[in-house]
């Protein structure tokens, strides 16, 4: 847990630079003069560069933050993303309605979505760094029929997002109707926190 720790505070300060890097960025791309392109400019060009730089330092670390998450609950990174009812039905068959039914809500913003790890991979988490506050995504995982988990931090963007994991509260089989709760592996009870 210490390892996870160090890592979301690592992610956090990556996050905060390439936040920095880029209002620098934005503000030389309005700076050009008319008619330059920005491949010309050398102020840019080397912001961006600064840019690119900072994005990487932080993607490897967020890659070292979501193994180390998954790892602390049990779980393993998934490689594609699935729908919320995939999530509470814990299945892998899409249907027209995870196609055309379903469009992402304001409070799963920079999903992270995690699976079992063993066959057949059935989801078990979707993360949401949100910007949404708190109540509204507690209302949305009650409307939905999830567990809400908020992490102490985000490491999407530190204080301006909340990290929230959404969890199936009721596995439910078949043709969507309930049975009695099922624990995931890995999944903790109510508000528990290390």
């Amino acid at each position: 847990m210490i390892a996870l720790r160090a890592a979301v505070e690592s992610a956090c300060a990556s996050s905060a630079a390439v936040h920095g890097t880029s209002v620098r960025l934005d503000r030389a791309r309005r700076a050009l003069a008319p008619g330059i392109s920005s491949r010309h400019d050398p102020t840019y060009r080397a912001v961006d560069r600064e840019f690119r730089l900072a994005l990487d330092v932080y993607n490897g670390h967020v890659a070292v933050v979501r193994k180390l998450f998954a790892a602390s609950r049990g779980w393993i990174i998934a490689k594609h993303g699935f729908s919320l009812r995939q999530l509470l039905t814990a299945t892998h068959g899409r249907s027209w309605y995870d196609y055309r039914g379903e469009s992402w809500h304001p409070e799963i913003d920079h999903p992270e979505f995690y699976r079992l790890p063993t066959r057949p991979w059935r989801p078990a988490a979707i993360l949401s760094h949100s910007y949404a506050p708190q109540a509204q995504l507690l209302a949305f995982a009650a409307e939905h029929g999830l567990a809400a988990e908020f992490l102490d931090q985000s490491w999407y963007y530190p204080g301006a997002t909340t990290a929230v994991v959404f969890t199936a509260a009721v596995l439910l089989h078949g043709s969507g109707t309930s049975s009695a709760p099922m624990r995931l592996p890995g999944r903790r009870q109510g508000g528990e926190h290390d």
